[in-house]
C-alpha cells in the first residue's frame, strides 16, 4: 500500500516540478518577439539602401563593416540590437566573416537568442560585388546603383523568406537553445535582492 501511494505521489509531484524548470514556452515567446523585431529591422535596412561598398577586392567578398562604417544586413540587426561593441569587434578582428560558419562566441550566442537560425543568418548576409575605385566617376556611380537595387532586392526577399517560414524556423531556434530552457530569457528575469536571476 505504501509503495502504491509512493508511485501515485511521485507521479503527481515530478510533472510539476518539471514544469517549474521548464521554460520553453517563454523562450519561444521572447524569440518569437525577437523575430518579429529582426524582419522589421531588415525590411528597413533594405529599404534606406545604404550597404558597405566592396572595393577592395574583386569578385564578391563578405564586408562586415566597411572604413565608412556601413554595415551589411547581420551586423546593422546586431548594431540595432544594442550590441555595437561586437560589431566592432568582429569587424576589426575577422571583416570577412561569415556567420554560417561561425562555431561558437557572441556572434552564435546573438543567433541563439534573437529568433533566427544560423542558415537564416547565412542566408540574409549578403556578400558585395567589387566596384573599383580607379574606374572613372560615371561607371562607379552607374555600378554603386546596380549593386544597390541587387542588394535591396536581396534584403527584401530574405525577409519575406524570414516571414514565410517563421514558425518552423521557432521550432528549429527553441530546439537550438537546450538545457538554456531550464533558465527565463532576459525577458522574463526575476528581480531580487540579490540582484537579477537570469
Amino acid at each position: 500500500m505504501y509503495a502504491a501511494a509512493f508511485l501515485s505521489l511521485s507521479a503527481f509531484s515530478a510533472p510539476s516540478f518539471a514544469a517549474e524548470a521548464d521554460h520553453t514556452d517563454a523562450w519561444r515567446q521572447h524569440l518569437a518577439a525577437e523575430r518579429a523585431v529582426q524582419i522589421e529591422r531588415l525590411r528597413s535596412y533594405a529599404s534606406a539602401g545604404v550597404f558597405p561598398v566592396n572595393d577592395d577586392q574583386p569578385g564578391l567578398l563578405n564586408i562586415f563593416m566597411d572604413e565608412q562604417g556601413r554595415r551589411c544586413g547581420m551586423a546593422e540587426l546586431i548594431w540595432q540590437s544594442g550590441e555595437s561593441a561586437l560589431v566592432w569587434q568582429t569587424a576589426q578582428a575577422h571583416n570577412d566573416v561569415r556567420l554560417g560558419d561561425v562555431t561558437d562566441g557572441p556572434l552564435v550566442e546573438w543567433i541563439l537568442t534573437h529568433g533566427l537560425t544560423q542558415e537564416e543568418v547565412a542566408f540574409v548576409q549578403e556578400p558585395d560585388f567589387f566596384i573599383s575605385n580607379e574606374l572613372p566617376i560615371d561607371d562607379q556611380q552607374l555600378m554603386l546603383a546596380a549593386e544597390q537595387q541587387r542588394l535591396r532586392a536581396h534584403f527584401m526577399t530574405a525577409a519575406a523568406q524570414l516571414d514565410a517560414y517563421n514558425d518552423d524556423s521557432l521550432e528549429i531556434a527553441v530546439s537550438r537553445l537546450g538545457e538554456r530552457v531550464h533558465s527565463p530569457p532576459p525577458s522574463t528575469a526575476v528581480a531580487t535582492n540579490w540582484g537579477w536571476l537570469r
